[in-house]
């Protein structure tokens, strides 16, 4: 299995144990759009996320999260950054092309997860992001159980791929190990 690298920053006055934290948090997000680069300042066409949040997640079933990115053509990696409500370390799953969007699929929340944080982020050939917003759709037994919001769709079946960050379960806790590779 695959691990993301870690990086530790020292000689910031940040001590060791804000080093770690700095090294396991993803950057704040940005708006959602493109961060500033050569290419934007150029005038060429923004990466943009179109994405409509779930309210709610089916816990036991494989959320599938979608976005449109624009200029679709110009996406060259796709990531869905995910935890449950209230865990520190950030897991991800690559995104994959379907169509013009992108589309991931997450583990199994379990049922005891309250809820589910997660964001989309692409990036273009000269490494200019879009990222969405931070959502964070609750997790319910059943769809009836989310007053008529919006759930997410779900995939059957699974293989999912990891990226675990350093230090962290393999499996991320509040979810199940179901379609997991280890």
């Amino acid at each position: 299995m695959s691990r993301v690298p870690s990086v530790l920053v020292v000689g910031l006055g940040l001590g060791l144990a804000g080093a770690v934290a700095l090294a396991q948090a993803p950057p704040a997000p940005p708006a959602q759009g493109v961060l500033p680069g050569p290419a934007a300042a150029a005038g060429a066409p923004a990466l943009v996320l179109d994405h409509t949040a779930p309210a709610c997640v089916l816990a036991g079933q494989f959320p599938r999260i979608e976005a449109t990115a624009k200029p679709a053509d110009k996406v060259q990696q796709g990531r869905v950054y995910f935890r449950a409500e209230g865990e520190p370390h950030w897991y991800y799953v690559e995104a994959e092309r379907v169509g013009g969007a992108l589309a991931a699929t997450l583990p199994k929340p379990d049922k005891a997860t309250k809820a589910v944080r997660y964001y989309v982020e692409a990036s273009d050939a000269s490494f200019h992001v879009a990222r969405t917003a931070e959502q964070v759709p609750v997790v319910v037994a059943a769809a009836a159980a989310c007053g008529g919001k919006t759930v997410a769709k779900t995939a059957p079946t699974a293989s999912i791929e990891l990226r675990v960050p350093p230090a962290a379960p393999a499996v991320p806790p509040g979810f199940l190990g179901d379609g997991v590779k280890q």
